[in-house]
């Protein structure tokens, strides 16, 4: 899943996501509203105190900067070294706690879920060509055939960008092969099913089964039935033959009879030990990255800003 998603993103909807942010903002709002009041109308003796001993008292400064930090830090489940010394400051600062207390909760339940998750965004050709999963066939003639063949745009696609790259060795394997790197790297492989599904019953891990998707890339046509021309039967079998489509029993007896089905799912994806891994931590290995970097900037700006100014008094 973390492959085609971010995991840091999908525990809440967007409307979730939009009303926490909103919740904050407010909260932020109201919590220096409630410290300017502090320090213009309320006690006039307690203004003059902190107005003296802001850093000993450990008060809570009607400053955007220390307002909007303390509101990070309840979001990030971090404590503050100031704090609102009114009841209406604490109010606010209480129901933020509060609050962010249970969406951290929801929040932390929903990724150990989707850390042991897996995609099902992956559904048609398109989908897997515009996905970081590789791409193998296995090597029998008529997949080289077919795939080069190819007059449809996103199959064509799928040709020239994951299975025969420009300047690369095309990749056409044998069946082990394929199912060997299904089973170890994000990659999808097309081959034949019963053969394939084989191959992963005996191989796979009952936790590794439960994410297989089959998308079929061919083109076939259904084979047709000869009459004798002019027969009275001919539309009986049209209609027969369509209704037994139709209906799945066609499906059904091919399934039984010609084709393997996918192997079950025996144990669910939960009951197995997940390990973490790059991919999945990814998103939020970036945000000390950007955080370094903007920090970078804004201290050249600073130290440009005060050369300047300093130009300027001389």
């Amino acid at each position: 899943l973390s492959l085609v998603s971010n995991l840091f993103t999908l525990p809440f909807s967007r409307a979730v996501w939009a009303c926490a942010a909103a919740l904050v903002v407010t909260c932020t709002v109201l919590l220096l509203a409630a410290t300017r009041w502090e320090r213009t109308r309320g006690d006039p003796q307690l203004a003059d105190y902190l107005s003296q001993f802001y850093a000993v008292a450990g008060q809570l400064r009607d400053k955007w900067g220390e307002v909007a930090m303390l509101a990070v830090g309840a979001v990030c489940q971090q404590g503050s070294p100031a704090e609102s010394r009114g009841v209406p400051g604490r109010i606010v600062t209480l129901s933020l706690l509060v609050t962010v207390m249970f969406l951290y909760t929801s929040y932390s339940a929903s990724i150990v879920v989707l850390l042991q998750s897996t995609t099902s965004s992956i559904r048609t050709l398109a989908d897997l060509l515009y996905s970081p999963l590789g791409l193998g066939v296995h090597d029998i003639v008529y997949n080289r055939h077919f795939f080069p063949a190819a007059d449809d745009p996103v199959r064509r696609a799928l040709y020239r960008q994951k299975v025969a790259p420009p300047g690369a060795e095309p990749r056409f394997m044998t069946l082990e092969e394929g199912v060997r790197r299904m089973r170890t790297e994000p990659f999808a492989f097309h081959s034949e099913l019963s053969p394939a599904w084989q191959l992963v019953q005996e191989t796979f891990r009952e936790d590794e089964k439960c994410g297989l998707q089959a998308i079929p890339f061919l083109q076939l046509m259904h084979p047709y039935i000869a009459v004798q021309r002019g027969s009275a039967y001919k539309e009986m079998f049209k209609i027969a033959y369509r209704r037994l489509w139709e209906s799945g029993l066609q499906h059904r007896q091919l399934s039984r009879l010609y084709t393997m089905r996918k192997p079950r799912c025996a144990a669910g994806r939960g009951s197995s030990f997940v390990s973490v891994g790059i991919a999945d931590c990814y998103p939020a290995l970036l945000v000390p990255v950007y955080g370094v970097a903007v920090a970078i900037i804004v201290v050249l700006a600073e130290i440009l800003f005060h050369r300047r100014v300093e130009v300027l008094r001389w």
